[in-house]
């Protein structure tokens, strides 16, 4: 589609969750807005958040959230403007039922993604959108020029919400890095944050899931964990792969510690194994917790032991693996495996209010683009709709 040498408002680069908000309240402004995308369609992304279901914000209070979200104090007067409470309730006035699940997620009650891209795309009625078209370059200036694949638009707006480099198949490539550097911003060194990570023991155990908590230095991840044939994914490994990653980076020897069964305590277990019934075998106690090939991985030699015949540092030995066992680290998924991208545009270069350029006026950062990311549980996503509903109010 040529719309010609038009002048806009605002021109939007990256039509996911940030930037299909910020398009979103700039036109319900009256503001005459360009979306553009190099995909066929908006939130190819969002409809990969959470597994297809989206986990679109999270309903934790915002002081809560910007000590959980890397550089969250950036979001502070943006979140008190639309917080995750305000999320929520933008949906669900939309029409999309929700439901709050553990740790203050929320989910469609669907479990759908498309429909708050659904939501998001009827909210664009106003806006002109250009799909399967890339920007090459912008030329800044008090009028800017967009030079796009498919002709050059004008605007005295940018908005740049093209994502990380995390999912590029889904546009994420790291265009707009290449933008902020032209308008003169610094770009924090990018790494893979939410990626699987590959472990020096083998454990032939791919496909089996448990929940679990590991701990990595002083940082500590509650969740689901799979096992694969490399090594160890799911949420519980996800929030520790950055910085793992990071450490590997310098040589350092990385070693994860897994509680298989994070309700109880070591004396609790202890305990449990002295009380039981000294004829059975100890894998027959222990599969009554977690999956028998996992118990047998735990125990090792020991799996066909009678409880009776079990020493005091057999027990420790066993309690210790099942709660502390050592997991050596080789390496972690790449930027590009990754689905998060840590690292960005610099936040001190941006006014948080608004979420303007301080060197640039008139250009807008919203999303993963910029330094500002968080754990799996939503956050994220709320990241993304604060910013560009903060650019979407700014923009005159």
């Amino acid at each position: 589609m040529n719309i010609g040498d038009n002048m806009y408002d605002v021109i939007v680069i990256g039509a996911g969750p940030s930037g299909m908000m910020a398009s979103v309240i700039a036109s319900q402004k009256g503001l005459k807005v360009l979306l553009i995308d190099k995909n066929a369609e908006v939130g190819r992304k969002l409809k990969l958040t959470g597994g297809g279901r989206c986990n679109l914000t999270n309903l934790k209070k915002t002081n809560e959230l910007v000590n959980v979200i890397h550089q969250g104090k950036t979001l502070y007067s943006a979140l008190t403007s639309f917080s995750s409470e305000d999320i929520y309730n933008f949906f669900s006035d939309a029409g999309v039922e929700l439901q709050v699940e553990d740790n203050d997620r929320v989910f469609t009650k669907r479990g759908n993604a498309l429909e708050l891209i659904q939501v998001l795309k009827n909210m664009l009625s106003d806006v002109t959108i250009m799909y399967n078209t890339t920007v090459t370059d912008i030329n800044y200036g008090s009028n800017k020029e967009v030079i796009t694949t498919d002709g050059t638009y004008k605007t005295r707006n940018i908005v740049i919400a093209t994502g990380g480099k995390s999912y590029p198949q889904t546009g994420s490539t790291g265009d707009g890095y290449k933008f902020a550097k032209k308008a003169g911003h610094t770009i924090e060194k990018l790494y893979p944050a939410e990626t699987y990570i590959v472990t020096k023991d083998k454990f032939d155990l791919a496909g089996l899931t448990i929940n679990v908590s590991v701990k990595y230095e002083n940082k500590t991840s509650t969740g689901s964990m799979l096992f694969t044939h490399v090594g160890l994914t799911g949420p519980a490994i996800f929030n520790l792969s950055e910085f793992i990653n990071k450490d590997l980076l310098t040589n350092k020897e990385v070693k994860i510690h897994i509680d298989y069964l994070p309700k109880f305590s070591i004396e609790a277990l202890t305990n449990e194994i002295r009380d039981t019934d000294g004829s059975l075998e100890i894998r027959s106690w222990l599969k009554n917790f977690i999956p028998v090939k996992l118990a047998e991985y735990i125990l090792g030699s020991l799996k066909s032991t009678k409880i009776a015949s079990l020493s005091k540092a057999n027990i420790d030995f066993i309690v210790s693996n099942i709660k502390n066992m050592p997991v050596s680290v080789i390496k972690t998924g790449t930027l590009e495996e990754a689905i998060v991208t840590s690292g960005g545009v610099c936040v001190k270069e941006i006014n948080p209010k608004t979420m303007e350029s301080k060197l640039e006026p008139g250009l807008f950062f919203a999303g993963e683009v910029l330094d500002i990311h968080g754990p799996m549980g939503g956050y994220n996503l709320t990241v993304a709709f604060t910013s560009g509903y903060a650019v979407g109010q700014s923009i005159t």
